[in-house]
């Protein structure tokens, strides 16, 4: 048998290789190149592409919305401090009596069993309205309602004389409300509240309905007297003696 002889040029290039003689001499070749054992060429030389290595991706966890929180009850409207703001279909309960008002439009209010109240947002104006189980004897408890709201400089006594006939009389619900104004020119010394100055009281009696009789107080102070009596005398024509 015939063996081709394989010559390696062994770094020098000008040695040319000997040539194969037949058939016989290149499969002797090839099966001398076969046992050199050589290692299978990477998978990036031959075109077959690895397969990948994939770890299985952990779970989303699951997404929680946030809820809002819940929104603040309503105010009560027991205290000024709720700031309480009057609207103009606002309806005011003068205590327990079932009797109501509207108050002026963007003035702060507060009712309670007693009685109820509504004021100018600075202060300078305000009225008071409450439930008059004894009408005869007004004087008193107007005494008392000006004092608790530091309104000073009435002459109770002078008041008292005036009461038997009103100083005016507006309808009001299925009634009427009768009104007095107390100034310096009524009672000879001026009227104050507080550190916002000099005013002018306005005492009403109300009988919105012949189960109902109010009894009830409004002030400003010069500083505002044009444009918010006018507002406390529209009020007190919106009271009525049902809801």
């Amino acid at each position: 048998m015939l063996l081709c002889a394989i010559v390696f040029p062994r770094f020098d290039l000008r040695k040319p290789v000997a040539p194969c003689l037949g058939a016989l001499g290149l499969t002797a070749w090839l099966l001398v190149g076969s046992a050199c054992n050589y290692p299978k060429p990477p998978a990036a030389w031959s075109g077959a592409v690895a397969p990948a290595t994939l770890s299985a991706a952990p779970a989303p966890l699951p997404v929680t919305a946030a809820l809002p929180p819940p929104p603040p009850p309503p105010p009560k409207c027991e205290d000024l401090a709720e700031n309480c703001s009057a609207g103009p279909d606002t309806k005011l309960s003068v205590g327990d009596s079932g009797a109501w008002f509207t108050p002026p439009e963007g003035w702060h209010y507060a009712h309670s069993a007693e009685g109820s109240i509504a004021v100018h947002p600075d202060g300078t104006a305000m009225m008071i309205l409450e439930p008059s189980p004894d009408p005869s004897d007004i004087a008193p408890a107007v005494e008392a309602m000006v004092s608790q709201r530091g309104v000073k400089g009435l002459k109770v006594d002078k008041l008292k004389r005036r009461l038997k006939k009103p100083q005016q009389s507006l309808p009001a619900g299925e009634g009427s409300v009768d009104l007095w104004e107390v100034d310096k020119a009524q009672q000879g010394e001026a009227l104050s509240l507080g550190d916002k100055g000099d005013g002018t009281l306005l005492v009403l009696v109300g009988k919105p309905a012949p189960e109902h009789t109010l009894l009830g107080i409004g002030f400003v102070t010069d500083a505002v007297g044009e444009t918010e009596a006018p507002k406390i005398m529209a009020s007190v024509q919106t009271l009525r003696g049902k809801p």
